[in-house]
């Protein structure tokens, strides 16, 4: 065990490029990562290393220079951030949008007869979090769901995880927190411990690659609410402020934003957005 760790913490330290690809991880994810998570950072992109043929960080740093806007990049914030998730994920903040978000919201909207409802769920991974979402709108809306327009857009970095997120396969412990009855109706099963969203529910969830540190994100419209949690403890507050400006620009006014709950957007957002409850803001 001691000599694995010696040999990692001797990669990293003879490896000419390391800060360079930690800068440049920053430059094009908005990651930053501590010289005390070097050594798991390390670990952590073997995986990539091994899959493009590179037996050190400088054979890396260089795939990376050549072309830092393709897969490879993508795959590396797979690699260094957390991607686990599951179905109903923190569902305090579904109860809010449920009970106080959108009643108020479909109410406004049906007095201006404007029939659309939009969500962004921002760094989705593997789409669990949208797809929740989706059901939750249309549970909610009911027998009126097919006299809106509703969409769930899932967005993130990775390419890969994306398309696990379009095939909507899961297994079925991360299926494990929705309620028996929506279980039922809104799954099939694959097999024994594997699961899929029925296709007829998966019509109004798309997904498309985009890297938060990219400057104005491109939408059509606004959206009702944006969902973006457990993303902000890997940036630092120039990288909170970047992501929490982008996206008060998407949001129609009064439109709520959430990130995980033990995150906060830094006194200077405060101008600009509203404190509702932990990880839940309002736009000014």
């Amino acid at each position: 065990m001691n000599t694995n760790t010696n040999a990692n913490r001797t990669n990293i330290l003879e490896c000419n490029n390391y800060e360079s690809v930690k800068e440049l991880i920053y430059t094009h994810l908005g990651i930053s990562i501590s010289e005390k998570d070097q050594e798991e950072f390390f670990h952590k992109l073997k995986p990539v290393m091994s899959a493009y043929n590179c037996k050190t960080l400088d054979e890396l740093f260089q795939l990376l220079l050549e072309d830092p806007n393709n897969e490879i990049l993508g795959e590396i914030a797979n690699k260094i951030t957390t991607n686990y998730s599951y179905f109903n994920r923190e569902t305090n903040h579904f109860d809010f949008l449920r009970s106080k978000v959108l009643p108020e919201l479909v109410a406004e909207l049906r007095k201006k007869s404007t029939f659309k409802l939009s969500i962004w769920s921002a760094a989705c991974s593997t789409g669990e979090e949208p797809y929740t979402l989706g059901i939750l709108l249309r549970e909610f809306l009911g027998a009126y769901y097919d006299n809106w327009i509703v969409s769930v857009l899932g967005t993130d970095i990775s390419s890969k995880v994306l398309k696990e997120a379009k095939n909507a396969i899961y297994p079925l412990e991360r299926v494990e927190g929705m309620p028996a009855d929506l279980f039922l109706k809104y799954f099939d099963r694959v097999d024994p411990q594997t699961v899929k969203v029925k296709d007829e529910y998966k019509k109004d969830v798309g997904f498309r690659v985009l890297n938060l540190k990219h400057n104005g994100y491109q939408f059509r419209e606004g959206f009702n609410a944006v969902f973006c949690r457990n993303v902000f403890i890997y940036f630092d507050e120039k990288m909170i402020d970047h992501v929490a400006m982008n996206v008060h620009r998407c949001l129609d006014k009064g439109g709520y934003f959430f990130i995980g709950v033990s995150e906060t957007l830094g006194k200077r957002n405060t101008n600009y957005f509203e404190f509702i409850a932990p990880g839940i803001y309002r736009k000014k």
